[in-house]
């Protein structure tokens, strides 16, 4: 009985699987911001989860990942904005 027990223990120790490093919101990445044609501002502006980010163009710096995608998403967006301004500017 106390073999059954040891074998029983020894199985679940070895099905365990390792699970993956997922990268969580607070994990710092780096970016380095080039100022966008016609910006007067000295700086990007976000906030994500209720904290505000100000990111100084030209300068590397390290923030969380939600950010980074953040600042994925408006560069993306301000890239179609332009393609869509030169294709139906008459």
């Amino acid at each position: 009985m106390a073999e059954k027990k040891e074998t029983k223990a020894a199985e679940k120790k070895t099905t365990t699987k390792a699970e993956p490093k997922v990268k969580k919101d607070t994990d710092l990445v780096k970016v380095n911001l080039l100022k966008p044609r016609g910006e007067k501002e000295k700086f990007f502006k976000t906030s994500l989860n209720g904290k505000d980010y100000i990111i100084p163009y030209g300068e590397e710096v390290e923030v969380p990942i939600g950010v980074k995608e953040i600042i994925d998403d408006s560069i993306a967006a301000m890239e179609n904005a332009e393609i869509y301004e030169e294709e139906h500017t008459i």
